[in-house]
């Protein structure tokens, strides 16, 4: 199964009171079809500090469909590149090819 199609916004960052009045963010998709729910980022704090926190790991899970995509394409290209022997290629390609694995639930 795949992930919901991107994009994926920062909806609103907001005070939940029903849960202290921590800082809380919704991420949801936005396409053709419409908009909807992704996540929901929580807080555990009410502080400048734990705003600034929630927006960061919001922003990050919205970003992540098109980090996603971008890794595939560099996977792909790093495959067809002419220096395969270089420690740091291998390296780079190795990371990539573990994070996608872990984001698609093969790690």
């Amino acid at each position: 199964m795949s992930h919901t199609p991107g994009p994926w916004i920062v909806a609103s960052i907001f005070k939940n009171h029903q849960e202290g009045g921590f800082w809380d963010a919704r991420i949801n998709y936005t396409h053709d079809n419409g908009s909807g729910p992704i996540a929901t980022v929580e807080g555990c704090h009410s502080t400048q500090e734990a705003y600034d926190q929630v927006q960061a790991n919001a922003r990050l899970i919205a970003a992540a469909p098109t980090m996603a995509e971008a890794l595939h394409e560099v996977l792909l290209f790093l495959e067809r590149a002419p220096d395969t022997d270089d420690p740091d290629h291998m390296r780079v390609y190795q990371q990539i090819k573990a994070a996608l694995a872990k984001a698609e639930g093969r790690a």
